[in-house]
């Protein structure tokens, strides 16, 4: 599936979950940079000082239960700047919880997705995600 050239931030402090992210993503999109960071408070800081922004990111995937900062302190972050508008925010959480599920929405996130615990629905759910909002959705930034 060609992408273009786009990159897509995955913020999450699992180790084992970034490298299955960049992982399943390399494979299928040649010409992705996915950057990740596994440190909730540094994503913070570069959401308010610009240089997140200035990686051009075209996705954003945010893990919710992080040590520090959570990712809904980060989907804050993301509404208080308006740079951010059209740049989709993901929430890929092992949560199902439905308080989890309307808080996130309620601040801003433009899609919630439990990551399924079985591998080859897990690799799916990403790649269907990715690929939707990547070449199909009409918001672009």
């Amino acid at each position: 599936m060609p992408t273009g050239n786009k990159t897509i931030i995955h913020i999450e402090d699992r180790e084992e979950d970034i490298m299955f992210v960049k992982r399943v993503l390399e494979k299928q999109y040649l010409d992705l940079n996915i950057l990740s960071m596994n440190d909730s408070e540094i994503a913070l800081e570069e959401i308010n000082d610009g240089t997140l922004l200035k990686k051009r990111p075209r996705l954003i995937l945010i893990d919710i239960k992080m040590p520090k900062i959570s990712g809904f302190e980060l989907l804050e972050q993301f509404n208080e700047n308006e740079n951010f508008i059209g740049i989709p925010r993901i929430i890929w959480s092992s949560s199902s919880q439905p308080d989890d599920i309307k808080k996130a929405y309620k601040l801003g996130a433009n899609s919630y997705l439990e990551k399924p615990k079985d591998y080859s629905k897990l690799k799916s759910a990403l790649l269907t995600t990715v690929d939707y909002w990547l070449n199909h959705n009409l918001i672009k930034s």
